[in-house]
């Protein structure tokens, strides 16, 4: 595990540069699926105390799903579930992480000695997350295109059952 943080150190720099230039490349990404999701569930919280919830899935990472999340929670994240829905979003805005991982995967093995595969498994993985988390700026945009004058019911964005932090409201 010491290697794999050491690895991750040599390529951090990298890693944010390649993070960064997603975000602006996928900036105007269409979250058409999101924001019909969203919409429905706004008729469920003008009724109800509520908050929405936008979960990356850890399992998505793994597998290369891509699912996220969306549930309406009474009241507060992860306790009474009004409604929830599962959005897949394969395979955009995720197309380019081989491309990079392959890149990462070289520039590992021209330092470390006998790179084994499940340390390139790791990397993928912590990159990954990396990306699921940055995706919270997608959503944070969808939010706002919605739009909501009272704007009273607060959306969180995080790992499913994990930590979880307000984006906005809706």
């Amino acid at each position: 595990m010491e290697r794999i943080m050491e690895m991750l150190d040599y390529l951090q720099d990298e890693m944010n540069k390649e993070i960064e230039a997603w975000i602006i490349e996928q900036y105007d990404i269409n979250l058409v699926q999101v924001s019909d999701v969203l919409h429905d569930m706004k008729a469920v919280i003008e009724t109800e105390a509520a908050c929405i919830v936008i979960t990356y899935l850890r399992s998505s990472y793994i597998t290369g799903s891509h699912q996220f999340k969306i549930a309406c929670y009474e009241n507060e994240p992860f306790m009474e579930t009004l409604m929830y829905r599962f959005i897949d979003l394969t395979p955009l805005p995720f197309k380019q992480i081989p491309i990079s991982i392959e890149k990462f995967s070289r520039k590992i093995r021209s330092k470390f000695i006998r790179v084994l595969p499940f340390e390139i498994e790791e990397i993928r993985r912590y990159y990954m997350e990396c990306h699921y988390k940055n995706s919270r700026f997608f959503f944070g945009r969808t939010l706002d295109e919605l739009g909501n004058k009272e704007k009273v019911n607060p959306v969180y964005f995080g790992e499913e059952l994990g930590e979880v932090e307000q984006i906005g409201v809706i």
